[in-house]
This record gives C-alpha cells, sequence and structure tokens, in this order.
C-alpha cells in the first residue's frame, strides 16, 4: 500500500515539475503580438527600366509596302536563222559585256547563197548596163560602161553603187526591175543579213539565263535560245493604295530594305507610277530604280520600302514602344527621382517608328521606353539604360 502510494506521489510531483517548466518557457499572447509588430516591413525590388530624353525633332511621314525587284533591261534571245549550234561560248549564269559572241551557228549553207546571190547579182548588173547603153534615154553612156566594168571587177557591189550609175532614176529603175538587178540587189541583202545571224552577239552587259540550246543542237528560226538579264540597276515595283497615291511623287527618295539582307538599308528613286489602279486590289503600281552595282540583290527577290511623303518640322516625337493604352486612354510613364510617373497624352500624327505628343509631355523629360508595361504610378524604378 505503501509503495502504491510512493508511486502516485512521484509521478504527480513529475507533472508539476514539467507544467512549471513549459509554462515558464512558452511566451504569452501579449509577447507574441509585440515580437510580431516590430518585424520590418519588406518593400517591392524597383523595377528596371530604360529610358531617354524628350527632344523634338523632324517627323517624316511615310508609306510603307513591299515590293518585287525586277530588271530594267531583259531581253530573249530568238534566232533569226536556222542551223545546228557550232560553237556555244556561255552557261547559265555567265555574264556577258555588249558585243561579246554569244553562239554561233554553222554559217556553210548561208556563205554560200551569199556567194551564189552575189554572182547573180554581176550578172544582173552586166545585163542592166548593156541596155542601158543602147537605149537613147540614158545620158553618158560611157561614163556609165566605165562604173560598170569598174564595179564588176572589183566586185564590190552595194546599193550605193547602183543607185550612182545615173542621174536620170525613172528610166535606171524601170531597166533594173526588168533585168531583174532590183531582185538581185534584195536578194543579195538578205544573203548578208542570214549569214550576219548566224553569229549572236550580247546586245548590252547582262547575265545569261534559261539556256535553252547545247554545242551540235539544232536551232529553229523563230526559237527562243536564252534570256538576257541585266542587274545594274535594278527596278523594284511596289503596289500603293489609291487613297496614298496622291502622297507620291516622281524622283522621292525611297529607303529599301530587302528581305534577303534584312539588317542593310539602300536607297532607290522613283521612276516611274502607272497610269491605271487595279480594281480588284485597288493600289497602283510605283517603279523604284536602284543602283545594284555589286549584283548581290537578284530578280524576284522581295523587299520592304518606306516612301517620304511629307516632313513637318520640329514635332516633339516618342518611340512607338513607349506608348501605352489603358482604360482606352493613351499614356506614357517618365521618371522623377526613382519613381514612375504616368501621364495622360495627346497624340497627333505617327508612322512605324515615332508619334507625336501634341499635349500631356513637354521636351527635356526623362520618359520610360522599356520595362513600363506592368508599371503603376510612384512605382519604384531604377534606370539601367539611358
Amino acid at each position: 500500500m505503501k509503495r502504491i502510494l510512493y508511486i502516485v506521489l512521484t509521478l504527480f510531483g513529475l507533472g508539476a515539475l514539467a507544467y512549471a517548466i513549459v509554462g515558464e518557457s512558452a511566451p504569452s499572447p501579449t509577447d507574441e503580438s509585440q515580437s510580431l509588430t516590430t518585424l520590418p516591413e519588406l518593400e517591392p525590388p524597383a523595377t528596371p527600366v530604360a529610358t531617354q530624353t524628350v527632344q523634338k525633332r523632324d517627323f517624316v511621314q511615310q508609306i510603307s509596302a513591299s515590293g518585287v525587284f525586277k530588271a530594267w533591261v531583259e531581253t530573249d534571245l530568238v534566232a533569226q536563222v536556222s542551223g545546228p549550234v557550232s560553237s556555244l561560248h556561255v552557261e547559265e549564269g555567265h555574264f556577258v559585256s555588249q558585243g561579246d559572241t554569244i553562239l554561233q551557228i554553222d554559217a556553210e549553207s548561208y556563205h554560200l547563197a551569199y556567194l551564189q546571190a552575189k554572182d547573180q547579182m554581176t550578172r544582173s548588173l552586166r545585163e542592166y548596163a548593156a541596155i542601158a547603153l543602147s537605149s537613147s534615154q540614158m545620158k553618158r553612156g560611157q561614163l556609165l560602161r566605165n562604173d560598170v566594168e569598174a564595179t564588176v571587177d572589183t566586185a564590190d557591189i552595194n546599193d550605193r553603187d547602183a543607185l550612182a550609175l545615173f542621174a536620170d532614176h525613172s528610166p535606171k529603175q524601170w531597166i533594173a526591175s526588168t533585168t531583174g538587178l532590183t531582185r538581185n540587189r534584195l536578194e543579195v541583202r538578205k544573203a548578208e543579213l542570214d549569214l550576219e545571224h548566224t553569229v549572236i552577239k550580247a546586245p548590252f552587259d547582262a547575265y545569261i539565263t534559261q539556256v535553252e540550246v547545247s554545242p551540235g543542237g539544232m536551232v529553229v528560226q523563230g526559237r527562243t535560245l536564252m534570256w538576257l538579264v541585266a542587274l545594274d540597276p535594278l527596278r523594284l515595283d511596289v503596289p500603293i493604295l489609291e487613297s496614298e497615291l496622291r502622297l507620291v511623287q516622281l524622283g522621292a527618295q525611297v529607303a529599301i530594305r530587302p528581305h534577303a539582307f534584312p539588317d542593310e538599308q539602300f536607297t532607290g528613286i522613283i521612276k516611274a507610277i502607272s497610269p491605271v489602279v487595279d480594281a480588284e486590289s485597288g493600289t497602283c503600281s510605283i517603279h523604284i530604280e536602284i543602283d545594284n552595282p555589286d549584283h548581290r540583290i537578284k530578280p524576284g527577290m522581295f523587299a520592304q520600302v518606306e516612301v517620304e511623303t511629307s516632313v513637318f518640322q520640329q514635332r516633339l516625337l516618342i518611340p512607338r514602344d513607349a506608348l501605352l493604352i489603358r482604360d482606352d486612354r493613351a499614356l506614357v510613364f517618365v521618371h522623377e527621382a526613382g519613381q514612375a510617373k504616368w501621364r495622360y497624352v495627346r497624340t497627333g500624327l505617327e508612322n512605324d517608328d515615332f508619334i507625336e505628343i501634341e499635349e500631356g509631355l513637354s521636351a527635356g523629360e526623362e520618359l520610360i521606353v522599356s520595362g513600363h508595361f506592368n508599371l503603376a504610378h510612384d512605382a519604384k524604378v531604377v534606370v539601367v539604360q539611358r
């Protein structure tokens, strides 16, 4: 019995001791509230932004459009005579200068035809002279004989020699027609032209493309052999909306950015404006000339263009990205003493790069141009780029 009482008292004493220890270590509600109120408040970090000083500058009104490059000068080479190709001096992509021989057609048959026509011309000329000498209508007969003999001996027969034989043309023409001299003269000239056409030369400086013949192949008169394309200068054809056509002027400069060279800008000049508006698209084509001395730009490439139409002096301009629209109102943020301050503004002229501010912003203020999309009024900011 005593043993049981001893155990109970011991347990009770240990419980009281534990309660006393826990009670001393646990903070009171008052102490806990006091400790919480002493913690420092956490502030949101400053937003990094980029700024630039608002300035007045000239505003250039532009028309933006896209177009395709074409060659100012291009042509197809068409065979004037038929025959096998004896030699071909070019390939696809070759550059030729004006006067360079491109290909030759076998000329043997054309050379023989020329000699035959010339021989017949000589026969007709002798007959012509004989009839002329016996005609009482002809004057200076002896002079005529001498001229004819000299012409025949040297085999140098052409239109000028024949026409110089007589001063009185009417009898001469009748005799020439009777003897076949007129026809023979034309046949000689035709044979000369055919012989010349067996050698095909470049009519201008150009690149060779779409070659459709090969050495030894047969060429048919009237067939296209290849194309010649000149690459300097080039033409850029751009469709302009009819509503903007009144703003375009001949001779105006144009900024050109070919899609193949997006980081480069070229300058062109408006050389022609089409007199016709396409009824389906409502556009009118303008033709822009661009120098291409290194031939990097090729016909068929596309480009973005900006046509300057008007220049307005000293306008307050900001980058387009700096302007925000909130609740259907235009606003910007400016930097003041580490804070972002919003300003409602009224806008004016605009192009692809800039917007004119008519009211709500002044020159010299520090405009936030980047990092401002989620800012609030009086938000703390830190300028990382000016």
